[in-house]
């Protein structure tokens, strides 16, 4: 067996032996080259381990391309092709990849072909043409002298897509050949490679897999998982060498793994490392345009009604083959029932074929389908279930079926059976262990599991919430069910936490478990309904049923009526008729007791609440005038009917008499809400302003200064016009203390009794005294309106008392006045036979 690469084109032989032995030298080409092994390292390599078992299936086509004689003879059968897609679907499953035909076989009967060296490779390819969308496979009837097979690196050019068979290699030794070829085609080496040519050589991996000595990532085949392989003193499947690496540590080799020289029959399967890589690999051969893996499967009708049965370690199968082209069916199997489906070893079936038997581990849960090996990965049979293990229903006495058993309750501390008394097991337990485990636990050691040891089991753990028991007797099954049977769950809490516990059964052998077998037990409280008789409730209007509680009864209990009708709600009792049962408690824990309904009186009383000044203060107040005897309790906490320093939100008050007639409410106390407040930036000053008349619903006990002036919100004030000045909003709990800054400005007042003239203006587009212009209600004979600025100059003139000036220069329309102090001359003339008169002032222009 070997690979070629296409820059250093040598073939890597798998030699045809079933034993090598002490100092025998192997034939075998060459190791992979530093160039091969650095792609492999640094491209291959990066998919993590975890990515790659989680990843979804892919589904790999294969064709088959076979040179026999010329009479058609060959060394191959049909029923080699089928087994070995189910051997190799079954190494690949840590992969996640699975293999179909994509079509059958293809022959030529040339037997100037049938052997190589003595043609070549080119020549038997030609002989199928070049169709490169699968993973391509020639088998003939010899390669070079102990050669089984070989194949090439994943390099991009179309050659690289070929492996050589041998034809009676195609399924020999459980289809390892192929299995070790198509590692060597998706780039996993030899795990000999550089150790085989002795610990010195620069390539030789060391035995460490950690610490300073281990080279595992870099030497020999750069996988950690796969333990340094000399190579060497082979016999059979053991490894029988005591030479050293360099450090002075014995190789230790994996026999069974499936790119080592050990025998086919040794050989299981690829390492975790190396299953990622192989996947890997694939994805770099998707990468390449000379070659595809995208012919698509026959469209080949699955099988249906698949049924199984078990006689012993033998377990038989049928199922109806409803198709015509199927070549023929492998058999999938899994151990968990979830989409991990590999295939059985070994076991292939031929067209037409509906039944076949394969040898099971009866110790073992197994889920199996048929697959049509044309059919693709996505055409297979329904799913048949085989059950295996400690069934603790046998005969689903109690109601369900297979290994789920509801073993019933218990009420307060005790004990009680776990299992039913006809407890199965499958399989053959010599020197197993049988293991209980309690699941879900929410007591800690007061739950604990008890079981007889007088059986003869080595018993560990008893008394605890897992045992383990080891057949060390080989003691018969019915005995070993019946010891199953015994086992009690006990719980010796004073406390306890209701719910389900869960106690699961199953068998280790060989350091394989069989499906778990789980048996339920619902746990509660000890619940008490009281003694019944007479029970005293609160007249029309405040009665309850959800708040009659039973004197010594449990809480949290319901009514019902004698005609089983629930009761809730408040209720009169005026309607009361006949006699109501109180139950309490889940089903499987409940106590009932039967009473008839008194009234008694209920207490009355008034409440009085102060709410808290400030959010940041708890000064509310909550009291309660009762007016008879009374128990009062304020959020859980006995009170005497008033309490106070309270904060701000829900208080739940409870009132009883202590005769059972009980009254509560929920208590809401808000905060003084202070509303949002704002202060224009101006105002005009007047002989009195009232500074609160700007503020909406200002909150009580709020008081305002200005400057060093404290005054009450609505007291009027003096304010200087043209002046700054802050006002404070404030109250005493320091709920609320807000500042605004603000200006006086002098309200228009008439000049004369001809004109109003504004005292300021603001150009700003606002919509708001925007324009400075003098009012009158007169029409006047002769208006002139001329504004200067501080030096003496026009910047604005009129005479149109309806045209008012926007702050803009009269000189250049464009350029805006600065807000400054103003001076206006204001000519005008009332009528023809009156004088002229003048106005002046100034405009304060802001901005």
């Amino acid at each position: 067996m070997g690979i070629k690469h296409l820059k250093y084109p040598i073939l890597i032989f798998f030699l045809l032996m079933q034993v090598i032995s002490v100092g025998q030298t192997h034939r075998c080409g060459t190791h992979f080259s530093e160039a091969d092994m650095a792609h492999l390292r640094n491209v291959v390599k990066r998919m993590p381990i975890d990515i790659a078992k989680d990843g979804d299936f892919e589904c790999i086509p294969v064709r088959f391309h076979v040179v026999r004689e010329s009479d058609g003879t060959t060394s191959s059968n049909p029923i080699d092709f089928v087994k070995v897609l189910a051997n190799i679907n079954s190494y690949s499953i840590d992969a996640r990849v699975r293999y179909f035909l994509v079509e059958d076989p293809i022959y030529v009967d040339n037997s100037a072909h049938t052997i190589l060296p003595n043609t070549t490779e080119d020549n038997i390819v030609n002989l199928f043409g070049t169709t490169l969308n699968a993973v391509q496979v020639y088998v003939v009837e010899e390669l070079n002298p102990g050669v089984a097979g070989y194949a090439y690196y994943p390099y991009p050019a179309a050659i690289s897509n070929r492996i050589f068979l041998r034809a009676d290699y195609v399924n020999n030794q459980k289809g390892t050949t192929l299995a070790h070829e198509l590692g060597h085609f998706f780039s996993l080496p030899h795990t000999f490679r550089g150790t085989e040519n002795g610990p010195t050589d620069p390539e030789a991996e060391n035995v460490a897999r950690t610490g300073p000595n281990s080279n595992c990532d870099v030497g020999g085949d750069s996988f950690c998982d796969t333990e340094a392989d000399p190579n060497d003193f082979i016999v059979g499947c053991d490894y029988t060498g005591t030479i050293t690496d360099v450090n002075g540590e014995e190789y230790t080799p994996l026999t069974d793994n499936i790119m080592s020289y050990f025998t086919g029959p040794c050989r299981e399967g690829y390492t975790l490392e190396q299953s990622a890589a192989l996947r890997q690999g694939y994805f770099v051969r998707l990468g390449h345009d000379t070659y595809s893996f995208d012919a698509q499967p026959e469209d080949v009708a699955a099988p249906t009604d698949l049924v199984a049965t078990i006689s012993g370690t033998d377990l038989d199968l049928t199922f109806t083959d409803n198709a015509d082209n199927e070549f023929g069916y492998m058999l999938e199997y899994s151990t968990t029932g979830v989409d991990d489906f590999q295939g059985y070893l070994e076991a292939g079936i031929l067209a037409n074929q509906t039944s076949f038997t394969v040898t099971i581990d009866p110790a073992l849960t197994y889920w199996f389908r048929v697959r049509p090996v044309k059919g693709g990965c996505d055409s297979y049979s329904n799913t048949v279930f085989i059950s295996s293990g400690i069934d603790l229903d046998g005969n689903d006495s109690s109601g369900l079926s297979g290994n789920e058993y509801d073993a019933g309750s218990l009420c307060g501390a005790g004990s009680a059976t776990i299992t039913d008394n006809d407890v199965s097991i499958v399989g053959n337990l010599n020197q197993a262990s049988i293991h209980v485990q309690l699941t879900g636990a929410l007591d800690g050691t007061a739950e604990k599991l008890l079981a007889p040891e007088e059986v003869g089991l080595n018993i560990s753990g008893n008394g605890t919430a897992s045992l383990i028991a080891i057949n060390e007797g080989d003691l018969p099954v019915q005995t070993l069910a019946n010891w199953i049977s015994s086992i009690e769950y006990v719980h010796e809490g004073e406390t306890i936490i209701e719910g389900t516990r869960e106690i699961e059964f199953w068998v280790s052998s060989s350091g394989v478990s069989t499906e778990q077998s789980t048996s339920f037990i619902a746990v509660g409280n000890d619940y008490s309904a009281g003694n019944g008789g007479t029970l005293t409730a609160c007249p029309e209007g405040t009665a309850n049923w959800n708040e009659l509680i039973p004197e010594n009864a449990s809480p949290n209990g319901f009514w019902e009526d004698e005609t089983g009708n629930t009761m809730s709600g408040t209720f009169s009792l005026e309607d009361i008729d006949g006699s109501y049962q109180y139950s309490v408690g889940p089903d499987y824990c409940s106590d009932q007791a039967t009473y008839l309904i008194s009234e008694v009186d209920a207490p009355e009383y008034t409440l009085n609440t102060a709410q808290p000044f400030c959010e940041t203060k708890c000064d509310g107040m909550i009291s309660v005038d009762i007016h008879n005897e009374f128990t009062g309790f304020l959020d859980g906490i006995y009170f005497e009917g008033s309490a106070d320093e309270l904060c701000s939100g829900e208080h739940d008050l409870f009132i009883t008499n202590g005769t059972g007639c009980n009254r509560s409410r929920t208590i809401i106390l808000s905060y003084l809400f202070v509303p949002p407040l704002s202060f224009p930036n101006r105002i005009c000053a007047s002989d009195q302003i009232v500074p609160s008349e700007y503020f909406d619903d200002l909150p009580p006990f709020t008081d305002l200064s200005i400057e060093d002036l404290y005054f009450y919100p609505g007291y009027p004030l003096l304010l200087e016009p043209d002046s700054s000045y802050t006002i404070t909003v404030f109250n005493s709990e320091a709920c609320l203390n807000r500042s605004f800054n603000f200006e006086t400005l002098m309200c228009p007042t008439p000049n004369s009794e001809v004109f109003f003239v504004p005292s300021a203006f603001s150009p700003d587009g606002d919509g708001l005294n925007d324009i400075f212009k003098p009012v009158t209600i007169f029409d006047l004979a002769f208006y002139e309106l001329v504004i200067f600025d501080r030096i003496g100059g026009v910047v604005f003139e009129s005479d149109n008392p309806a045209k008012g000036w926007n702050g803009a220069d009269v000189q250049n329309a464009e350029y805006y006045a600065p807000p400054s102090l103003y001076n206006y001359r204001l000519t005008y003339q009332l009528t023809q036979d009156t004088d002229r008169e003048v106005l002046k002032g100034n405009i304060t222009l802001l901005r």
